[in-house]
């Protein structure tokens, strides 16, 4: 908004002004936002002073009340970690956990939800770091490097991946993970919340695995439940770092698979996110 001024008048009467657009780093005030249900909710921090924050944090709470209704659906739950600090690895028997082997159940989920210590926005620390949630079921032994390079992700049994938001204390998610069932076994099996080196302890997670009997039509058709098998091609992680796209990242990557018998479909499946960029703006 222009503001009344009797002297940019009269240059406008005079002919075209120039016009000089520049950003205010500091926002004018606190906001608000008003959720599906109508109460007040508060915005995420503006590290970038801009308008379209608040339509972010619209479209936020308009996912919470779609996710609240995908939630009410019937499932079979089992929680894996509660209020886990910042980061660490939990022992979790999923010998009870029958939908991985029952024809019956085609959706399997991962729900996150993420929070932190204190009871306002204002608590929560301000950077955005990457975490990765990864699962390793006995009786694989093997060691795999989920770390990477300077931000956690890409090892073969990451399950999910995520991004702290900016100062937002409330954050869920139901990730789909139908294709990665294979990693997971009705056995004793070891779950990792990881964050970098320098990531915080006051963020919290809370992760459960959801099984559902819906999912996608030609899962259903095919009769057969959650994937049963699976093998590991290609990762940025193992089973060496190859975090730099050159010459040599493809070299000796090429894999032979065997098609176990009885088969009935095949997929391909890849988790590429980025975050950050590096010195050409990637």
């Amino acid at each position: 908004m222009v503001p009344y001024s009797e002297e940019l008048l009269g240059e406008a009467r005079n002919g075209p002004i120039p016009i000089t657009y520049g950003y205010q780093y500091n926002s004018p005030g606190n906001f608000v936002t008003i959720d599906s249900e109508g109460f007040l909710q508060e915005v995420g921090y503006p590290i970038n002073p801009w308008l379209r924050i608040i339509g972010w944090s619209g479209q936020y709470w308009a996912h919470r009340k779609y996710l609240q209704q995908s939630l009410s659906e019937p499932a079979v739950s089992m929680p894996i970690m509660s209020s886990l600090s910042g980061q660490g690895v939990v022992d979790v028997d999923l010998s009870t956990f029958y939908p991985l082997h029952s024809s019956a159940y085609v959706g399997l989920y991962i729900d996150t939800t993420l929070s932190c210590s204190g009871l306002w926005n204002s608590d929560c620390p301000v950077w955005d770091h990457v975490a990765t949630l990864t699962a390793q079921c006995t009786p694989d032994n093997a060691t795999y490097n989920i770390s990477g390079g300077a931000e956690p992700g890409g090892s073969f049994i990451e399950l999910a991946r995520y991004v702290t938001p900016y100062r937002l204390r409330v954050g869920r998610w139901a990730t789909d993970v139908t294709t990665l069932a294979p990693l997971l076994r009705r056995d004793r099996c070891k779950f990792s919340m990881t964050l970098p080196p320098w990531g915080t302890s006051a963020w919290m997670w809370s992760v459960s695995l959801r099984a559902t009997q819906t999912g996608e039509v030609h899962r259903i058709a095919d009769g057969g439940g959650l994937p049963k098998h699976g093998a590991f091609l290609f990762s940025n992680n193992d089973p060496e770092l190859r975090q730099t796209f050159n010459a040599g990242y493809n070299v000796d990557r090429r894999q032979h698979l065997s098609i176990p018998k009885g088969s009935r479909r095949v997929e391909l499946v890849a988790l590429i996110t980025g975050h950050g960029e590096d010195e050409t703006g990637c």
